[in-house]
């Protein structure tokens, strides 16, 4: 099982994989899956968020966008907790932003859309945590949403745009050292509104998808070049598209947020998609975060809306549970991310809440079984056996004492979790 905000089956410079391991076998408590959230000041109107380690200390910190403040730098304090570090000057009322290094010097740059004008605004990570002032990236007007995706099989990370006023889609090839190509702007019947990248057919050439209110796919011909769009769907009040392998059989699903719930078109098995099927909650979602919210392995769906955050349990199949569970409670929220913020194994949900002035975080309060990593619901001697054959793998589910290596101390920390049984 494979979620990723923009790829899946091609790997790609800082893709974010989530890979559900039998480190996690027990269900957790539906009522119980996430904190009422903190709240984080950053003195503006957040609106896009994007998670990863931006001053090299190994913990994941937040990069967040909006308006009038332009963009804020929050760095982890090795707890999951969050300090103001920075607020980069520049941009034009950014709304989406992604992490990836994009110059290649070992270090985490972010790349976000301009709803005010026609670029995209370049952030240069100095390496320390701090960033210069945005380069202009030439664009089509009003950008509405990004994805980051090596298009052309270069090992350089590319960009493409949904550009809403002009009705196109605009493929950025980087050319390396944080330089790109003119803009080659392909043109889709509406504006669209949302974009993310998938193999979808599994032919390793990265397809776009895209959204207005039709839901469509340019399959990836290689070399950066598209073909027509093929519309598979109909999509009403599109936020968020994201490509995901919701029903584990190995081909990229496509979720989307709506005005009334959560959307899902499933993967036909040969690279073409099934028409919708909706889950409404009543209230629209507005971001969408992927992860395992439960610990049973499977991807579950994660929306930001007034009413809170929402949880969309995947049965496994594709299908959803409703009614939504909801934590928290947010006043006028937009974009989200979700990572492990305090390297415990479980994913915390972050959210831009512009109406809040403020980026929320909520604790993921999942606790699962870590040593049951036969999944048999039990402790036994076939546990010991399992955690020898991920330690001797070098997978990174052995990581017991989550510093990144594996040593002695992922047994002594293994037989820890053994010790203390399950909840």
């Amino acid at each position: 099982m494979f979620w990723s905000r923009c790829v899946i089956a091609v790997p790609v410079v800082a893709i974010v994989v989530v890979q559900a391991s039998s480190a996690v076998a027990q269900d957790c408590d539906p009522a119980s899956l996430y904190g009422p959230g903190e709240g984080y000041s950053i003195n503006g109107e957040p609106r896009g968020v994007a998670i990863g380690d931006l001053d090299g200390d190994g913990q994941p910190d937040v990069f967040a966008v909006g308006d009038p403040f332009r963009a804020a730098v929050l760095l982890n304090d090795g707890a999951g907790r969050f300090v103001l570090s920075s607020t980069p000057p520049g941009g034009n009322r950014p709304d989406d932003v992604e992490l990836v290094d994009i110059d290649g010097d070992g270090d985490l740059d972010a790349i976000a859309t301009s709803l005010g004008g026609q670029s995209l605004g370049f952030y240069r990570n100095r390496g320390d945590g701090t960033f210069e002032a945005p380069i202009s990236i030439p664009n089509a007007r009003s950008p509405r949403d990004l994805d980051i995706g090596d298009i052309d099989g270069d090992g350089d990370v590319d960009v493409v745009v949904a550009n809403f006023v002009d009705a196109t889609i605009t493929v950025l090839i980087n050319l390396g050292g944080g330089v790109f190509a003119p803009p080659k702007a392909i043109p889709v019947p509406r504006g669209p509104l949302a974009i993310c990248l998938g193999d979808f057919d599994r032919d390793g050439t990265l397809d776009i998808a895209a959204a207005d209110t039709d839901a469509f796919i340019l399959p990836g011909l290689g070399g950066g070049l598209f073909g027509a769009p093929v519309v598979y769907g109909i999509l009403r009040g599109v936020g968020v598209i994201q490509a995901v392998d919701l029903n584990d059989d190995g081909w990229a699903d496509l979720a989307a947020t709506e005005v009334n719930g959560v959307a899902v078109l499933l993967n036909a098995g040969d690279g073409t998609l099934l028409r919708e099927i909706r889950f409404e909650a009543g209230f629209p979602g507005r971001g969408l975060a992927v992860t395992d919210a439960n610990g049973d392995g499977t991807a579950d769906l994660v929306t930001s809306d007034r009413e809170g955050v929402s949880v969309f349990l995947n049965d496994g199949t594709g299908s959803f549970d409703l009614p939504a569970r909801v934590y928290g409670s947010l006043r006028n929220p937009a974009r989200m991310a979700a990572a492990d913020l305090d390297r415990n194994g479980l994913d915390e949900v972050v959210v831009a809440d512009f109406g809040d002035f403020s980026v929320f975080v909520f604790e993921s309060l999942c606790v699962p079984c870590p040593a049951d990593l036969d999944g048999d619901g039990e402790l036994t001697l076939f546990d010991f056996l399992a955690f020898q054959n991920l330690f001797d793998a070098g997978d990174p589910a052995a990581d017991f004492d989550g510093d990144g290596r594996l040593t002695l101390f992922d047994f002594l920390a293994f037989q820890n979790a053994f010790d203390a049984g399950c909840p």
